[in-house]
């Protein structure tokens, strides 16, 4: 039986949840009250929660300590009722770099095309790991990018919540993507859109991949085509000239994609003592 909660986007289906609380009842030993208060906050915690949720964010959220909340997501996610993801981190904009996949394309250096620096990866210092709730048990708008809301969704796709931004970086966060289409799947879609000398990308947030597009007044091309594969845009850089930019965009894939014009900052930096 499937319940609808709060607002028609978020569907909960009460007998998987039920199931799967029993099968992480009978394999973790935890608790009964700590798990009853786990499916409470899967039916009803907002859909921004259940995204890339962090059992540290949980463990305040409810008062328990942090190992009792790694355990618990753990247990979950064997029980089928989360899904375990992870993504390498950008150390100066806590951008997602990595497209999403196993550890066992995990390199040693990863380059951020917002910041268009290179770092280190370090498991422990920029390797993010994160739960989403299964869409088994309930649906959120992240699960399909027909439900996303890329002016509203954007940041959560792109950037780690795990990571403290000065208003100095959220103010420039805000003002970067600048817009953004549906493209079907297996279809060329085109828009158009006045672009100012400086640095753009193309990007795919939930692929967490994107294309560079720079805008060169000694370039005379206003039309500009890429290629939306899995996990990839390409070509990896175009170059137009000022003014209205046609970008066109054929999606290779077989499902729909979310595409963002985003304006690419200066500079951007979780130094707390950034200026305001």
């Amino acid at each position: 039986m499937t319940t609808q909660l709060m607002s028609p986007m978020l569907l909960v289906s009460e007998q998987h949840l039920a199931s799967r609380l029993d099968a992480l009842a009978q394999v973790s030993g935890l608790d009964s009250a700590l798990i009853a208060q786990f499916g409470d906050f899967i039916r009803t915690a907002p859909d921004e929660d259940l995204f890339r949720a962090s059992p540290y964010r949980y463990a305040q959220r409810v008062g328990i300590g942090d190992r009792q909340a790694v355990d618990l997501f753990l247990y979950a996610t064997h029980a089928g009722i989360l899904e375990f993801n992870w993504g390498v981190l950008c150390p100066r904009c806590a951008a997602f770099i990595t497209s999403p996949g196993g550890l066992r394309s995990l390199h040693t250096h990863a380059y951020c095309d917002l910041c268009q620096i290179d770092s280190d990866v370090v498991i422990d210092d920029n390797v993010e790991v994160a739960f989403t709730v299964a869409p088994s048990v309930r649906t959120i708008r992240f699960h399909s990018p027909s439900t996303i809301n890329l002016k509203r969704d954007w940041r959560r796709l792109f950037f780690s919540t795990s990571q403290t931004m000065t208003p100095f970086v959220l103010r420039q966060i805000e003002q970067l993507l600048v817009a953004d289409a549906f493209v079907p799947a297996n279809a060329i879609y085109q828009f158009e859109h006045m672009c100012v000398a400086g640095q753009y990308l193309i990007a795919l947030p939930q692929h967490h991949a994107q294309a560079a597009l720079e805008v060169d007044p000694q370039h005379a091309e206003h039309t500009v085509h890429f290629d939306l594969l899995d996990g990839a845009v390409v070509p990896a850089r175009q170059r137009v000239g000022p003014g209205p930019v046609i970008v066109r965009v054929h999606n290779r894939t077989d499902t729909l994609n979310v595409v963002g014009l985003i304006h690419r900052p200066l500079a951007v930096t979780l130094d707390p003592d950034a200026p305001e």
